[in-house]
């Protein structure tokens, strides 16, 4: 999640902790079978999560925009797994990236940004593992309100400290490629038209959960209503309602329609 982070002169080694879901757990088994990561190849065997997603169909994962613009994005895979780097995880090559056409990168380095569009699909090639299936979307989300209880997961960023680079700053860290969860309440429905401000200062999303999963309970089932998009000063998170761009994805996702 694109956290804005005030970085202490002078500070040349930062724990990494805060990069990944905290307040939350590793995931298990069976659990979150719609959550995905994507990840860039550092070696053979080792893979480098930087976003994280969610199944909506058998090749196609809905993600935010601005992981499109990470670098390695256009050769990147996706990452069925509970942890990137196991020996059986299971890794399918992105084929195409389809970013929503309002989408500002720009937008969100401004002081207040709303209405970011910060929405994108990834294709992929292959065939999707069966311990992994699509999630259902929530297709109205009139309900989700101010204390609403949210299930947010993502992959994070390895926790370890953050070495100084060249010009002396604290360069990020390596992702880790953990699935992890937490649950985080909604501090403004209205923040705008398209998002949802969560309160997360006790648990929360951070670097790359990006474009993760944002699940809310109806009755004995859980449904896909927003995306991780990015964090404000003061341990805010702001989501994306997918119910917003319904149209948009059945456009591109015949299997939608």
């Amino acid at each position: 999640m694109k956290k804005q982070l005030l970085v202490l002169v002078g500070l040349f080694l930062m724990s990494a902790s805060s990069f990944a879901i905290h307040g939350g757990r590793d995931a298990k088994a069976g659990e979150l079978p719609s959550t995905v990561g994507f990840a860039v190849q550092d070696s053979p065997g080792r893979f480098r999560t930087f976003c994280s997603g969610t199944l909506i169909d058998a090749q196609t994962v809905l993600t935010a925009a601005h992981c499109h613009g990470e670098a390695g994005a256009e050769e990147a895979y996706v990452v069925f797994s509970l942890d990137a780097n196991r020996a059986d995880a299971v890794v399918l090559p992105i084929s195409k990236w389809i970013v929503h056409d309002q989408w500002n990168e720009e937008s969100v380095d401004e002081m207040d940004p709303r209405n970011t569009h910060d929405i994108a699909l990834a294709k992929f090639s292959g065939v999707m593992p069966e311990t992994h299936r699509a999630a259902e979307i929530l297709m109205e989300d009139a309900f989700v309100k101010r204390g609403t209880q949210i299930l947010v997961a993502g992959y994070g960023y390895k926790e370890e400290s953050m070495e100084p680079g060249p010009d002396g700053w604290p360069q990020m860290p390596t992702g880790a490629g953990v699935l992890r969860s937490t649950r985080v309440r909604v501090l403004d429905a209205q923040f705008s038209a398209t998002e949802v401000l969560t309160n997360e200062v006790k648990s929360g999303t951070n670097s790359a959960d990006s474009g993760g999963s944002a699940f809310i309970r109806r009755g004995p089932k859980y449904y896909l209503w927003g995306v991780t998009s990015r964090g404000l000063p003061g341990q805010d998170g702001v989501y994306t309602r997918i119910s917003r761009y319904l149209d948009w994805i059945r456009l591109n996702i015949p299997s939608a329609k």
